[in-house]
């Protein structure tokens, strides 16, 4: 996946960051039965409005106290649209030997009602 920036993709204390700029955060949640590994992309945004938001308690080192427009990164000035993103994220799941199958929010919540996941795997992503 984007084998043009793979120069400048990083992972920092669990953010997905081109260098040291932010695009992506990540929140996992695992119980007894359950894995649930989540990551927000920041596509676009307004700086009048993420100018609104306070500065967290809680930062990770390498943020060094910028604000966040100068902390994060647009991600659609890396990526030449939304298409070619998803694209590439189902281009390096199916190389890892995963299937993709398109399901219903439906179908999803019915399989996270499972008793047992149907299996677990450890993906490789290379930028």
């Amino acid at each position: 996946m984007y084998n043009r920036y793979s120069d400048n993709f990083t992972l920092n204390e669990h953010d997905y960051a081109f260098q040291d700029k932010k695009f992506g955060g990540n929140a996992q949640a695992i119980t007894r039965g359950r894995w649930l590994h989540h990551t927000s992309f920041l596509w676009d945004y307004q700086p009048s409005i993420m100018s609104i938001l306070k500065h967290p308690d809680r930062v990770p080192e390498y943020r060094q106290q910028r604000l966040h427009d100068d902390f994060l990164i647009k991600l659609h000035t890396m990526i030449p649209c939304r298409i070619t993103l998803l694209e590439d994220m189902c281009e390096a799941v199916e190389r890892s030997g995963m299937e993709i199958k398109v399901a219903s929010l439906d179908d999803a919540c019915s399989s996270l009602e499972k008793n047992k996941l149907i299996g677990t795997k450890l993906i490789q992503i290379s930028v």
